[in-house]
């Protein structure tokens, strides 16, 4: 049944006892949400429609069918005239809110924050160049992994800043002789050498002979070799030392 069908045989009093019940509690809860209201319209529609009825009737009593009357009908017409004011409003509330708003003409300055809230700030944008201690710390990374290719740009970045320590030269130099750079990695154990005196300046000699050895140098490489060859005092200058001698000693049974 069409709604406007059920409140027009509701109206003409053409509803059976159920569905003028149902009909009755509809109205009084969907459109009368103040006490009062709901009261005072709760026992007109009780008494013009035998509110009820429909239970009496199922469980044996016979209830007479009222007759429609003027004052019923005018009580019933009150009713739905609140009822359609109520419904009209709801509608033009909602015509409001979800329609007639949201094609009103956006403003220059809502226009521009919704472009900028679109983009959330992130904390990237406050971030400034790279620090040497993370571009160190992501070298070394990559040197402990034997990851040798990724060390190189990343110290050759530091050597660039200028922040760069003897240790990064050192072990910029090992990296390109791990990937057969060894005159690249000679000029890096050099560097150092030439730098302010330190603990990685006894290793980088033996290495420096060992990078220009692998150049094909072989005459400088001698120079560096006959120093470390030389070496005594500790257990590990002293194999170091022992190693200097067996190269020097071949290159000079291959000339």
């Amino acid at each position: 049944m069409k709604t406007t069908d059920k409140y027009d045989d509701y109206l003409k009093d053409k509803t059976t006892n159920m569905e003028s019940d149902e009909i009755t509690k509809e109205i009084i809860s969907d459109y009368f949400q103040e006490e009062q209201l709901r009261k005072r319209w709760g026992k007109i529609l009780r008494e013009d429609h035998n509110y009820g009825a429909a239970e009496e009737t199922a469980a044996g009593a016979t209830v007479p069918q009222a007759a429609p009357t003027d004052s019923r009908n005018k009580n019933v017409r009150r009713l739905l005239a609140v009822t359609i004011m109520g419904i009209a409003a709801s509608l033009l509330w909602f015509f409001y809110t979800n329609i007639a708003v949201n094609v009103s003409p956006i403003s220059p300055v809502d226009q521009l924050l919704s472009e900028h809230y679109a983009k959330p700030f992130t904390r990237d944008v406050l971030k400034g160049p790279e620090s040497t201690l993370a571009i160190r710390s992501k070298a070394y990374h990559f040197y402990q992994n034997e990851a040798y290719k990724e060390t190189i740009p990343l110290l050759e970045q530091l050597i660039a800043t200028g922040g760069a320590e003897q240790e990064d030269h050192f072990f910029l130099g090992l990296s390109y002789l791990y990937t057969k750079q060894p005159e690249k990695g000679a000029q890096e154990f050099k560097t150092l050498l030439e730098g302010p005196a330190d603990n990685y300046q006894d290793i980088a000699t033996w290495y420096l002979g060992l990078a220009l050895t692998d150049a094909g140098a072989y005459e400088e490489a001698k120079v560096y070799l006959s120093e470390v060859a030389s070496w005594t005092g500790n257990k590990g200058k002293d194999e170091l030392a022992r190693d200097a001698k067996d190269l020097l000693q071949m290159m000079e049974e291959g000339e």
